[in-house]
């Protein structure tokens, strides 16, 4: 299998797997704290949290769509990347939008759904490039490289 979609599928894998172990501490602190009706809170935990990824998926998506159109060669190439990265981030912008509405109009939401719900957007992105460094290594490469020398006259 080629290297760079191997690292690629263990960037996405670190991700989903930092959604996942939010969502799992996020649903016993919900039953933990007792702010309000439990299946309300449940609800809106597990709302926000899919909005969060959503959103996390579209700032990836432009992203990625950005750096692409850097490195891309033909006029054609980049019209289309181009589009894409619009595209994103006009969904990015939608999430965005999405967000302010609902905490603008929405002001009887419960405290510690919205509180951790919105920390997705904080601890998803920390976690998942955590795990990312450990799980895909840049080192993995055939190419030799200069950690074993012993020369101390460069910085």
């Amino acid at each position: 299998m080629d290297k760079h979609l191997e690292g690629k599928r263990g960037v996405q894998k670190a991700f989903f797997t930092a959604s996942i172990v939010w969502l799992m501490v996020g649903l016993p602190l919900i039953l933990a704290i007792r702010d309000g009706e439990i299946r309300r809170n449940l609800f809106w935990f597990v709302a926000i949290w899919v909005w969060c990824n959503l959103d996390l998926i579209a700032l990836g998506k432009t992203v990625a769509r950005l750096m692409a159109l850097v490195s891309s060669r033909t006029p054609a190439e980049k019209g289309r990347i181009t589009r894409e990265a619009i595209f994103w981030a006009f969904l990015k912008l939608v999430w965005l939008g999405s967000a302010v509405f609902l905490l603008g109009f929405l002001k009887e939401l419960p405290l510690s759904p919205v509180f951790l719900g919105f920390g997705s957007l904080v601890v998803i992105p920390i976690l998942g490039g955590w795990l990312s460094v450990r799980w895909t290594s840049p080192f993995d490469d055939d190419e030799p490289t200069d950690q074993g020398s012993n020369d101390t006259t460069s910085f």
